[in-house]
């Protein structure tokens, strides 16, 4: 059974100004290749926005996602590669892209990847787009904290984005990193919409 034959992710609004309003929590805009990855039938693969498979060339993420403790499941989430001092690196991951066969894993090694996954659309065999936010959430927190340990090493792991409820804690997004998200607690999931998602960039001055 798969769980979907395609899946268009949720967009989100963009504004310039950041705002506080009850019933929305915040997470960091990351710096990476917005991925679906999936899983079905022991196989993990990894699905660009842009509906590429991006599996091979990411094999050690690819790896991560079999090692969850479900059989069946769909996350959204961001690709991601981090430099030494944890900060994402964009150009690393466009080095991963197309690479010669013979590549692939000395690229893994020495660059390796991670999923920074930040919602849950599906598990087992039951879909939760119609489920609001919220409780998406608590069962991929749960879905990654049952999770064994080797899903958690930054070579090759699934790992929660950080989530900040309060819209002052999220205001220094906004001056270093790549700014926030906003998302709506009581939202569904919508694909290929921009209701109960906000995108507020990082805010960049010059003397």
């Amino acid at each position: 059974m798969r769980l979907f034959d395609d899946v268009e992710v949720m967009l989100a609004e963009p504004r310039e100004e950041p705002f506080r309003k009850a019933g929305w929590v915040f997470e960091p805009k990351l710096d990476g290749y917005r991925i679906v990855a999936t899983l079905d039938a022991g196989l993990g693969v990894l699905i660009s926005r842009n509906g590429n498979d991006l599996t091979t060339g990411f094999p050690e993420v690819a790896r991560a996602v079999r090692a969850l403790p479900v059989p069946r499941l769909v996350l959204d989430g961001e690709l991601v590669i981090l430099d030494e001092d944890g900060r994402e690196v964009f150009d690393a991951l466009q080095n991963r892209l197309h690479p010669a066969e013979s590549r692939v894993r000395m690229l893994a090694e020495e660059t390796p990847a991670l999923f920074r996954a930040f919602d849950l659309l599906a598990v087992d065999r039951r879909k939760l787009l119609k489920d609001p936010f919220s409780e998406r959430r608590e069962a991929l927190e749960e879905l990654i904290t049952a999770a064994p340990g080797r899903v958690k090493k930054r070579s090759g792991s699934v790992e929660l984005t950080p989530l900040i409820r309060s819209a002052k804690k999220a205001e220094p997004l906004l001056l270093s990193g790549e700014g926030v998200i906003a998302k709506q607690l009581e939202a569904p999931y919508r694909p290929g919409e921009r209701t109960g998602l906000v995108k507020v960039t990082r805010v960049r001055t010059i003397d």
